[in-house]
Formats: C-alpha cells, structure tokens, sequence
C-alpha cells in the first residue's frame, strides 16, 4: 500500500445512499447521519443554502395544504398557496432594490382544507372569454374555478375605477361587465373593460374606501349544475382534478368513479361517444388523482394499481372509445399519497405504496410503458419516512420530495443520477413547493401559513442549521489488513465564521479511538480567496444550491491543511466532517484523506479446533 497521500484521498463524491453495508460501501459516499450537504457540479461536497420567508410569519395549525404556480395565457404568472378557507396568490414591491412580498387572499371561504388531500391544480381554456381558468379541488359537489384577473388599484370615483398601467382590464381576464373584488367588497361593473378605467361601478367605492394601491381581483366561481350536465349527486365530492385535451376530469377520494367533461366545455359532463365527449369511467381501484402524459392521462388507484386511458378514433372521425388500461405494477403499485407524483418530459414519477419512487417511462415506438424504480440507492431513509401528504416539484434539474411528516426533503439529481443528502430546515417544515418566475423555489410551511425561498443566503431566515457529512467506512483496499496513519489532510473552502469539526473514528463505531479535531475560518491554515474566477464554478444553465457565494472573493478562505493524527491500527475508518450551530456558516470539501500504511501486524483470527 502506498505512503502518500494523492493514494488514498477521496476526490470525487458520489452523493448519498442507506442501502448498502456501510463497511461494504464506496467511501465516495455519504452515509446515514448525514444532513444538509450537497454534491456540487464539480464532485466536491458543500453545505446548503438557507432560506428567507416571504410575507408576514403565520399561525400554527394552518398549514398551507398546496402550492402552484400559475402562468396564464395572458402572460401574468401567479405564485399560490392554499391553507385553510383561503386561497392566497403571492404579491411582490420592489423599492430600491429591495423586494418584499404578501399574500392577498382571493378567497377566504372556500371549504376547509386542512384535512382534505393536498390540493392540486390544472388549468383548462374557457372558449368563450377566450382565456385560461384555474381549477381545483373543492371538497364539495361543485367545480370551483379562478379566472386570475388581478389589477392594482391607481383611483377611484363614485362610480369607476382605474388600475395602474397601460394594460385594459379585459386583458388581465375581466369581462365586459362583471364584478371586481377589491378589500373583501364586490363591486359591479357594467363598462370600460377594453380600457384602463371600469365603468357604472356600484356601491360607490369612495365610500369603503377604495385607495391607490389597493389590489382588484375576479372572484372565485363555483358552479353546480343539475344531471346530466353534473351526473353526480351531494356525496361525490371534488377531491382530485385534472385536464388533458382540455377536457377537465374530476375524482373523489371514496369513489371508484370518475368523470371527464367535454373538451368544448370544461363545465359540461354530459356523457357522449363524439371525439372529445365527456365520459364516466368506473375504475378497478378508488380514486387518487389525475396525471396527464404526453398522450393520454394516467388515473392513480390507491392501493395497487395506475390506470391509463387509450383512445381511438373511429373510421369517420365522428366518434370515440376511450378505454381503461391496467399498468403493470406490482400489488403495491398503487400511489402512497395522492399528491407525490409528477410529470418530467416523458416520465411520470411517483411514490408507490411499497415506498419507492417508481417511473413510468412512456417510449416511443414501445407498446407497454416502462416501469423503473430509482429510490433503491436511499431504500433505509424511504422505509423510515411517513409520506402522508408528501409532495415532488421538479426544480432545476432536481426532483424535490417533500416529507412534511418526516421534516425532511429528499433531492435526486436527474443529470447526473445521484441522491443528496438529507434536507431538513432549522425553521420550518416543507410540505409542498413551487417554481416562480425568478426561476426560485418557493417552499410552504406544512403547519403554518408561511412560504420561503428555499436554498438562498447562508442561514434559515435568521437561524443556524447544522451539516453533516458522513463517509463510509474506508478499508483502504485491505478489508483484513491492519493499516495505521498520523498524518491526515482536508483541502476545501470554508467562510470566516466557520468552524469545522472532523472526527476519525476508528473501526466499527469508533471502538479503537474516536479523535474529533477542529478548523477555524480565521485560522492561519485558511487564507482569502482574491484571484479565483467564479467562472466554471457553477455550469451554464444549472444554479448552485449550495452556500458559496457567487463571488468567491466574499468571505470564502481557502484551506489546504494536514495535520498530526495520533497513530491507532485499524481495519476501517469513517470518517465525518460538521458544521454545527454557526449562522451564516459555509463550507466546501473538495479533498481528505490520511497517508494511510498497511502494517506488519497479523489480524485477529476466529478459529475451531
């Protein structure tokens, strides 16, 4: 065995898995025990970014219970949250530089949802307005829709109103003549939407009063139509929703019914065979939402199977057969929770009730759907979580699974086909999670009615997290040969405030010796960083999740340090490197490892005689 150290140091970090032995595991891993680190585009290991909340800090025991986010037709894109009788849309000011955010409620009397499925959303087009409408879940028998106008207020008289901007009220999503909430009060207008001022508007909106800057909105709809338009009765109520073709489908959590409307009118499930009719479809397994694919749209049984929906066109074209197909799962194939599922170009993921994250690939030119399992690598962690009302977002290249009731988010890099380590955040837990224009992602608090930007800054909206990496134990090559070292090194980055923990445990636990040593960002071993690029450091097209700065001359020191190691002989070591209960605290592991020696002494053997 070699004396040096470039033999022995660990390089290139594989990311995170608990499946496999951990003495019979590549070092390049990280281990169970792990938390908050990252695998960064360039193979070194780094500790997270925080979060920073967005609005005002909320309430527990309303728990924000789905997010979404919205880009309409018109153009306007619209960040939600749902949590109890409210659905909230993100408002943002900008005042020298600086942004700051609130939630305006749309509506503040919707069903209770706190114990309802996980609200999702889709979008249909409403042919008539000629614009797109939000759709989702009511728990009630009725189908609940937004049309997403959303004007600031400029100025009022006794019978007008006129927004800020050039844009006509018609182009924000008002009709001709309607009404317009603003403050919680409904106003109704009779002209003026093709211009920037309604007009014939009552009660007087002087009176409330209605002030500049107010924020003017649509309301929310609920229709309820009699059969057969609504083929339904009271006890079916709308749980689930989805839209493929423009036809909007409709599922409740007790039912093994479903319905589909017709795709000239999102409203209207009157059963028909033309192409695009509505239809009902009665299922092998209860209801658990929608996903459209490319093709078709995929129906979730609770318990052990995914259905898919072929179509066929008759010679003519004036008819249709839409038929159920069973996928090829397994007994448990059905999906955990409703909402832990999503689509990525042409694969759907989900979470199984065998607790794996299964893809179904749709191929071309292969008649049955592929089914692959990805969550093998991390199997221990997927066992251990209770994955009610768990979410997935996709974000940046990552598959983000939110586990509110484990307080944990599990990331699985789709490029490069590894697993991060565990997430958890020092403030708040994460239940669902969208994508904003900014290209961010938007975490919502599944006990409080409070949503963050997730991975940016050093800390959790003012708090400390720790990081934790834990490597594999290394034999070196030799699983029987004693080795010894006394010298060991790291080479990484780390920022002015932190400070570094590494401890060396020496065989199984540590049952030889356990030596913890520690490094200060002040030290004399960690010098500024004045002449490096930040350029190459994050790839074109890719965000860095971690918490370097993207000037690496801000409060990042270069470390380069070996240090003494008292000798002890050993089988195995594992290694851990932490960062514990420092705000603002950042590091980078690029490089470690010890000038390990294989020694002369015979190993301790079992024998019978």
């Amino acid at each position: 065995m070699a004396t040096n150290f470039e033999k022995t140091l660990t390089s290139q970090f594989s990311g995170y898995q608990s499946r496999a032995e951990i003495t019979n595991t590549d070092p390049s891993y990280m281990i169970d025990g792990s938390k908050n680190i990252l695998v960064d585009w360039q193979g070194s290991l780094v500790s997270r970014k925080g979060n920073s909340i967005q609005g005002d800090t909320g309430s527990t025991g309303n728990g924000v219970r789905g997010g979404y986010t919205w880009r309409t037709s018109r153009g306007d894109v619209y960040v939600l949250r749902r949590h109890g009788t409210k659905l909230e849309v993100r408002l943002s000011e900008t005042v020298g530089g600086v942004t700051t955010y609130s939630w305006l409620a749309i509506s503040s009397s919707l069903v209770d949802c706190s114990t309802q499925v996980v609200s999702e959303f889709a979008t249909v087009w409403d042919d008539t307005n000629k614009i797109d409408k939000l759709i989702f879940p009511s728990f009630e028998e009725g189908i609940i829709e937004w049309s997403g106008a959303l004007i600031e207020v400029d100025s009022v008289t006794a019978n007008t109103i006129t927004k800020s901007g050039t844009r006509t009220f018609g182009s924000h999503g008002f009709p001709a003549t309607g009404t317009i909430v603003i403050n919680g009060t409904t106003y109704t207008y009779t002209g003026g939407a093709d211009t920037t001022t309604l007009t014939g508007v009552t009660p007087d909106p002087t009176v409330a009063p209605v002030a500049a800057g107010d924020m003017g909105h649509s309301a929310i709809v609920t229709t309820n139509s009699a059969p057969p338009t609504h083929p339904w009765d009271s006890t079916f109520t709308i749980d689930f929703v989805g839209v493929f073709r423009n036809q909007l489908y409709v599922g409740n959590k007790n039912s093994r019914v479903a319905y589909a409307s017709d795709a000239l009118d999102y409203l209207n499930f009157s059963s028909s065979t033309a192409v695009g009719g509505a239809r009902k479809f009665v299922l092998d397994d209860t209801c658990a939402g929608f996903m459209a694919t490319k093709d078709s749209m995929l129906i979730f049984g609770q318990t052990n199977m995914v259905m898919i929906i072929r179509f066929t066109v008759s010679a003519d074209q004036t008819k249709e057969l839409m038929q159920i197909d069973r996928l090829e799962t397994g007994s448990q194939g059905g999906i955990i929770t409703p909402s832990a599922k999503i689509r990525i170009k042409n694969a759907v993921m989900y979470v199984t009730n065998e607790k794996t994250l299964d893809t179904i690939e749709f191929v071309a030119n292969i008649a049955d759907e592929q089914t692959l399992p990805i969550s093998d690598i991390v199997k221990r962690d997927f066992d251990s979580f209770d994955f009610t009302d768990a979410t997935i977002v996709y974000w940046d290249r990552i598959i983000v699974v939110c586990i509110p009731l484990s307080n944990t988010l599990m990331m699985y890099d789709v490029a490069r086909k590894i697993w991060h380590a565990p997430i958890s955040f020092a403030n708040t837990t994460i239940g669902s999670a969208s994508v904003d224009e900014n290209g961010d992602l938007i975490g919502h608090d599944y006990f409080k009615n409070e949503s963050y930007q997730l991975f940016t800054g050093r800390n959790d909206n003012g708090q400390a997290f720790d990081t934790i990496a834990v490597f594999a134990y290394n034999n070196f090559g030799s699983r029987f040969g004693i080795k010894s070292l006394y010298k060991y090194a790291q080479d990484g980055y780390i920022s002015s405030n932190g400070e570094l923990t590494r401890v060396l445990d020496y065989n199984f636990m540590g049952q030889t010796q356990s030596i913890s040593k520690s490094f200060s960002g002040g030290s004399r071993f960690a010098f500024q960083v004045t002449d490096e690029s930040s350029f190459g450091k994050t790839p074109l097209g890719s965000r860095t999740l971690s918490g370097e700065p993207s000037d690496p001359t801000l409060d990042e020191r270069r470390f380069r340090y070996i240090d003494n190691v008292l000798p002890v002989q050993f089988y195995e070591l594992l290694v851990t490197y932490k960062m514990i209960g420092v705000v603002d605290g950042f590091w980078r592991l690029v490089a470690h490892g010890g000038n390990v020696t294989l020694t002369s002494s015979e190993p301790n053997n079992i024998t019978t005689t």
